[in-house]
C-alpha cells in the first residue's frame, strides 16, 4: 500500500472529527441571535442555520430568499440580488408583522462569495433590529415634541401678553404678521384677556416692520375678537403709513383709540380705568 494512501480508519477519523465539527457549528448557530444564510448566486437556499418562525430549516433549503421577501420589499430585494451577482456587499431592511400584530424589523447583509473571479454565491446575515428601529422611532418622536415645544415657546416670546396691572394688558407685536401668525396672535391675546380678565387691552404695533392690507385686516379681526370678550383695545405706535393703509382700507375704527407711543397709551389705559400716574416727590 502507498504510504500516501490513507487507511479506511483514518478517513473514518477524520469524516468523525468532520461531522463533530459541524455539529458544533450548528450548536454555536443555535445561539445565535443571527440568522445565517448560504445562497446560490441566483438567491437559493443552500444552507440555513436554525429555522424561522413558521418554516423549520428542512423547508428552508431549496427556497429562494426573494420568495422569503415581504411583497412589499420585493422589488428591492430583487435589485439587492442583481448587485450581489456583480459582486456587491448589499444591506435590506424589511418590515412584517409579527403573530402579535406589531411590527418586526430584520436588516439583512450579504457578502457575494467569489471563487476564479466568479460570484457563486452569497452569505447572509440577518439580525432582528426592531428594537433599534423602535428606539428611532422614540428618538424621533421625541424630537419632534421638542421641535414643537421650541415653536410654541418662540411665538410666546415673539407676541407675549405682559399683565401691567389689574385688568390692563399689553401685547407688543415685533417682526412680519402673515395668516398664521395673526391667528396664533388673536388666540394668544384672547387667552390672556381671560386669563387677567383683563377690560383693556394695548395692542403695540411699534415694532411691525412691513405693513399692508393684510396686517391691517388681521389687527381689525383681533380688535374685533377682543371686543367680542369685553376689551377696550388700544393700539400705540401707530406710524403714518399704518394711519393711511386704515384709511385707504375704509376700515372703521372711530371706536379705537390709536396713539402714537406705548407711554401714552399706558396713560389712557389707566385714565379710562379711572386711575392716573403720579411722579414721586
Amino acid at each position: 500500500m502507498n504510504n500516501n494512501e490513507k487507511t479506511r480508519e483514518q478517513l473514518l477519523a477524520e469524516l468523525e472529527e468532520a461531522q463533530q465539527q459541524i455539529v458544533e457549528l450548528n450548536s454555536v448557530f443555535e445561539v445565535l441571535p443571527d440568522i445565517v444564510f448560504k445562497t446560490d448566486a441566483q438567491g437559493n437556499i443552500e444552507f440555513v442555520s436554525r429555522s424561522v418562525p413558521g418554516l423549520e430549516r428542512e423547508q428552508l433549503v431549496g427556497m429562494n430568499t426573494i420568495d422569503l421577501t415581504p411583497p412589499q420589499a420585493r422589488e428591492q430585494a430583487i435589485r439587492f440580488l442583481e448587485k450581489l451577482q456583480a459582486g456587491e456587499e448589499t444591506y435590506l431592511e424589511t418590515e412584517a408583522l409579527g403573530p402579535d400584530g406589531q411590527p418586526n424589523w430584520t436588516g439583512s447583509r450579504t457578502y457575494p462569495i467569489i471563487r476564479d473571479n466568479q460570484v457563486v454565491g452569497g452569505l447572509s446575515i440577518i439580525s432582528d433590529i426592531t428594537i433599534q428601529k423602535q428606539a428611532e422611532a422614540e428618538r424621533a418622536r421625541l424630537q419632534q415634541e421638542i421641535i414643537k415645544a421650541q415653536q410654541h415657546a418662540i411665538q410666546e416670546l415673539s407676541m407675549p401678553v405682559i399683565p401691567i396691572m389689574d385688568r390692563v394688558i399689553v401685547m407688543p407685536l415685533i417682526g412680519s404678521i402673515d395668516s398664521l401668525r395673526a391667528r396664533d396672535i388673536t388666540r394668544n391675546l384672547l387667552s390672556g384677556i381671560s386669563q387677567h380678565r383683563a377690560k383693556v387691552v394695548i395692542l403695540d404695533v411699534t415694532g411691525v416692520g412691513i405693513v399692508d392690507t393684510g396686517v391691517i385686516n388681521h389687527l381689525n379681526k383681533t380688535i374685533q375678537a377682543a371686543r367680542l370678550k369685553g376689551a377696550r383695545t388700544i393700539v400705540t405706535g401707530v406710524s403714518d403709513a399704518v394711519a393711511e393703509a386704515i384709511v385707504d382700507l375704509g376700515i372703521d375704527w372711530s371706536e379705537v383709540q390709536t396713539l402714537s407711543d406705548l407711554r401714552t397709551g399706558l396713560m389712557a389705559a389707566l385714565a379710562s380705568l379711572g386711575l392716573r400716574l403720579e411722579a414721586a416727590g
